[in-house]
């Protein structure tokens, strides 16, 4: 014999339902179907989308040639130090011969790293000798001055590395002697 309770329930979908009055339609059952296959594929594609614009702006970091960061260089001097044409001129030239030595420098597989570094710090010191008679004296002090800031926030970014490199070697290190205990 039925009882009362049990008469008075549906399932659909395996879902129970106590009136059929809260039975879905099949429309919304297909339509709610629709719209969570619509947000999972607007989802993967805003993902894809993601990954391919960060891989590209990757690529257009690395793919930089030693005359177009020449250029960038020349540029940024330019508007930091009010150059005149003919001093832009000058300093792009200085600058496109000193970025393809630096070039063929870090590509020389043939050079220690010790080599390396010396023969970069050299076409340093020759850029400001050069640089030096191209400039006004109010021009070289101000140059200076931003190579000292550039060099100052160089140090703290490698003692910024340094920091999380010691930082993580620490977490790991007691994790380490937890296991090697158990």
């Amino acid at each position: 014999m039925l009882r009362v309770e049990e008469f008075n329930l549906f399932t659909v979908n395996s879902h129970k339902y106590k009136s059929a009055r809260y039975l879905p339609k099949p429309n919304e059952q297909l339509k709610n179907r629709t719209m969570k296959m619509l947000n999972a594929v607007l989802l993967g594609a805003a993902l894809i989308i993601g990954a391919t614009t960060a891989t590209a702006q990757d690529q257009g970091k690395a793919k930089k040639t030693p005359i177009e960061r020449a250029e960038m260089h020349t540029n940024r001097m330019a508007k930091e130090l009010s150059l005149s044409e003919e001093q832009k001129a000058k300093v792009l030239e200085l600058n496109i011969g000193i970025a393809q030595k630096n070039d063929a420098i870090r590509n020389d597989a043939n050079m220690t790293p010790e080599l390396k570094k010396e023969s970069l710090k050299g076409n340093q010191d020759a850029r400001d000798i050069h640089m030096k008679s191209i400039l006004t004296e109010a021009q070289y002090k101000v140059y200076e001055a931003k190579k000292a800031e550039m060099q100052a926030k160089k140090e703290l970014k490698k003692e910024e590395i340094k920091k999380n490199k010691k930082a993580k070697k620490e977490t790991v290190a007691p994790a380490t002697e937890e296991l090697e205990e158990l």
